[in-house]
Parts: structure tokens; sequence; C-alpha cells
């Protein structure tokens, strides 16, 4: 029987590029391969920044890339991806976003470095952070411990005669009210030492860390964030210790933070930059790449 057109085709022509050429080498004649090169063309900018002068197509040149240097070149792509087409969810704000994430490497891509390239998201995270901070540091010392959930309570106190005298935690708020005015973390750091305050610090700090005007800066901006988003506007109803409420605090800026980034990943601007990058990632590091 005879071959087939399909089997002589595979015999004459093997289904593969392999395109080789004869050097001559002292006289004895070698067969090399010759390298097999791929050229990409796609946009790898996305919303470029108007101030920038594009490179005119005919000056543009083709650029190596390999896994050495991947970030590099997706740096000197300066990838970017506006937000103005981005609704603004987050609390107390309207509108849409404002600005663009600009890329400089392949992690940029990761959820958490978005949130720190957009400032409505590093700011509320920030304030998320403080907040984590000062509940460790409660969690790590009674003293602290005692004063913040002194601070949240609404039990009654009473004169020595027995008749009502507001609450347990009336004087501690009013104090703290007063030492930390306002919702800007840049000014808390300057805050009197009053006695509530200065009992707080005492149990957040030791020895020569009261003297470090950085870590007492960061003490007293915790201090700041608590009175913000546990104590201000607090119910007089409440019956939770102050770890709860901050439980409570964080969880709802963690919601805040999921729907806003919910938003941006699946912007068009982000997704076609995470697309074609990401595309282009497997390519280069499942390619065997030599200039040899």
């Amino acid at each position: 029987m005879g071959e087939s057109i399909q089997q002589a085709l595979t015999r004459v022509r093997p289904p593969r590029v392999k395109i080789t050429y004869d050097v001559e080498t002292g006289g004895a004649m070698e067969k090399l391969e010759l390298p097999f090169i791929v050229g990409i063309f796609a946009d790898l900018t996305g919303d470029r920044d108007p101030e920038v002068e594009p490179t005119p197509v005919k000056a543009r040149k083709l650029v190596d890339i390999d896994r050495d240097n991947f970030d590099d070149v997706l740096e000197s792509c300066a990838p970017r991806a506006k937000l103005s087409d981005v609704p603004n969810v987050l609390p107390n704000k309207t509108g849409n976003l404002s600005g663009a994430i600009q890329f400089h490497k392949f992690d940029d891509f990761e959820p958490m470095a978005v949130i720190k390239a957009v400032p409505d998201l590093a700011e509320i995270y920030a304030e998320r952070g403080r907040i984590r901070a000062f509940q460790a540091k409660s969690e790590a010392s009674d003293g602290l411990a005692k004063i913040a959930d002194m601070a949240v309570s609404f039990e009654p106190k009473l004169k020595d005669d027995g008749t009502p005298d507001g609450t347990v935690g009336d004087d501690v708020r009013t104090e703290l009210a007063a030492a930390f005015p306002g919702d800007k973390p840049e000014t808390w750091g300057d805050a009197a030492d009053a006695d509530t305050v200065k009992d707080i610090l005492d149990s957040m700090l030791r020895g020569d860390d009261r003297a470090d005007a950085a870590k007492l800066k960061a003490a007293k901006e915790m201090i700041g964030q608590f009175v913000k988003d546990v104590l201000t506007g607090i119910a007089d109803s409440n019956k939770l210790v102050a770890g709860k409420l901050m439980d409570q605090r964080v969880c709802q800026i963690d919601r805040a933070i999921g729907r806003q980034l919910d938003l941006i990943l699946h912007s068009q601007g982000f997704q076609v930059m995470e697309g074609t990058w990401r595309g282009m990632h497997y390519l280069v590091f499942n390619t065997e790449t030599s200039k040899t």
C-alpha cells in the first residue's frame, strides 16, 4: 500500500521549524542551527502620560527581553492605567478617582501594590495599620488595655452618696478628644502630654523609646487613630470592650478597601495592562532565551 499524503509530508517536510546552515571549521563541515527569533509588537504602555511625547514609530527599535531584564524593560515602557473612569466608593468620598497607576515592575500588578499606589486607598490602609498597631500594644500591656476599655465604657459612675455622676469613661474620652482633635495624623504627633496621654505613652513605650522622637510621634498617631475611629461618635449604649470595637472598625475598613480595589482591578485600563504584561511574563519565563 502506498503512502498517504499526510505520511509523505511528514517524511519530506517535518512539522517543525528548524533552520540550519553549514559552516567550515578548519576543513571540517559543521551543521549549526540558526536561532529562532520572535518579535512582538504590542501596546505595552496603555494610558500614556499626555505630558510625555511618544517616540515616533519609525524611530523605535526592538528590545531584547529575558528573565533577567524583564522588570527593566517593563519600567522603560512606562505602562500606565488611568483611574479617572473608576468610581470612588470609599467612605465620605464622591465622584471618581484621580490620577493613574504607574507600573515599575511586574509585582506592581499585585493587589497590595495597587493599594499602596492609589493615594486614597493608601491613606485608609495606613489608618488600618495604626488601629492594628494600637490594638497589638493594648494586648501586650494590661495598663494600656485598662485605659482603652475605660475610654469606651459607659458604666454609670456614682458619687460617695450614691447619686449618679456620669460614666466611668467620661473623663478619659474628654481628655483624649481634646488632645487629638481633627482627623489629620500629621497633627496628632504634636499632641500635648495630658495625664491620660502620658499614662498611655508610658504603657506603649519602654525606656529610651520615650526619648526617640520618631517612636513617640508614631505612638501618638496610633492614639489619635483610636480616638478618631473608635471614640468619636461611639454610642452611649456600647457594651463592647475596646478590642472588639477595634476589630469592628478594621472589618469596616477591609470591606471599604475591598470594594474600591475590586473596581480598580476590573477597570478596562488596568485589565488591558495586566493581561498584556502577564501574557508577556508567561512567554518570557517559559521560553529558553540566549544571545548565543
